[in-house]
């Protein structure tokens, strides 16, 4: 099990927007990592969402734009945690296997109530519920605030998939039914698109879909390797999209330009042998990080090579990293 962080090629003098840490889910704890060094600088343990979920779909893991919030799911609620010392800020008891979400100026969260029941948006200042509605979805919600947070997107694990208006939670889009599991949703940073990473045994689908009220299935063709997009990120620019995609004994990270959705190649390297748990890209686009999975235990090996584009590559002092994000600030 390892932690890659990569460094892009021709972003080298941006190091302003480089990450201050790295946020690592996994079991029933957040790992606060140093994104420079990988050394671990604290543990929020034993969270109240409870362990990390695995499945239909993966809890994800989303810091707030200042740095100050984090947000997450598990086996026992939804939990919003204060990002310095892990304090508790607004946790909702759930079972329901779900990915919440935040909005982009981190002023409002959507989750899902119970299995197959109401959405609910919070507010952040003070923790007041702004709307509750029924989006008819089953269960193994899947959330993502448009940019501007005018939309939310909701996806679930039938392959139900439909847009919302937040001012009023009437329905933007038609509903779709994707082909199959929902597993993670991203708009491109002007919101004109949509990606929706999906899962089903051993066949894995990438879809872009134009955002609109009449809205159809778009499927893109090139993901090569795996078979479950555990995230979507598009490029502060909006000119990538980078799928992070793993299986039970492979795993990698395929770029695609976003003029046509071609192939820009794949990350991976002899170290991704194992399946991809998840990733992230950094505000500026340099870097990415991702979290290869291997055991149920420490394999305790540190590995460096290629240093004009690997910035670091570790095995830090846990196992079983589910989500992982980047922050500014902590």
């Amino acid at each position: 099990m390892s932690i890659r962080l990569t460094r892009l090629n021709g972003f080298a003098a941006k190091a302003r927007s480089l990450p201050d840490f790295i946020y690592v889910r996994n079991s029933d704890d957040i790992h606060v990592l140093d994104a420079s060094t990988l050394d671990t600088v604290k543990t929020h343990s034993t969270i109240s969402a409870g362990n990390v979920n695995t499945g239909d779909p993966p809890s994800g893991l989303t810091v707030s734009p200042d740095g100050s919030m984090l947000l997450t799911s598990g086996a026992l609620g939804v939990g919003v945690y204060d990002a310095y010392d892990g304090t508790e800020l607004h946790f909702y008891s759930n079972t329901n296997d779900q990915r919440p979400a935040m909005s982009a100026d981190g002023a409002y969260i959507a989750y899902a109530e119970g299995l197959g029941a109401n959405t609910r948006i919070v507010e952040t200042s003070g923790w007041t519920e702004y709307a509750s509605f029924d989006p008819v979805l089953s269960s193994g919600e899947v959330y993502a605030f448009s940019n501007d947070g005018s939309k939310l997107a909701i996806g679930d694990q039938n392959g139900d998939f439909r847009i919302f208006n937040t001012s009023d939670q009437t329905a933007y889009s038609n509903a779709l039914a994707l082909s199959f599991s929902v597993r993670s949703i991203a708009f491109s940073p002007d919101d004109s698109e949509i990606a929706v990473g999906l899962r089903q045994n051993a066949v894995n689908q990438l879809n872009i879909m134009t955002v609109a009220a009449s809205m159809t299935s778009e499927s893109v063709a090139g993901v090569e390797i795996g078979d479950d997009i555990t995230d979507v990120v598009y490029s502060p620019d909006g000119a990538v999209l980078y799928c992070f995609s793993g299986a039970q004994t492979t795993a990698a990270v395929e770029r695609f330009s976003t003029s046509g959705y071609s192939s820009l190649g794949v990350l991976a390297d002899d170290n991704l042998s194992q399946p991809l748990a998840s990733g992230a890209v950094s505000e500026g686009g340099e870097i990415i990080c991702y979290w290869t999975e291997s055991g149920a235990s420490d394999s305790g090996s540190t590995l460096t090579k290629n240093l004009d584009t690997l910035v670091n590559n570790a095995s830090p002092p846990f196992a079983g990293g589910y989500a992982i994000a980047f922050s500014r600030g902590n």
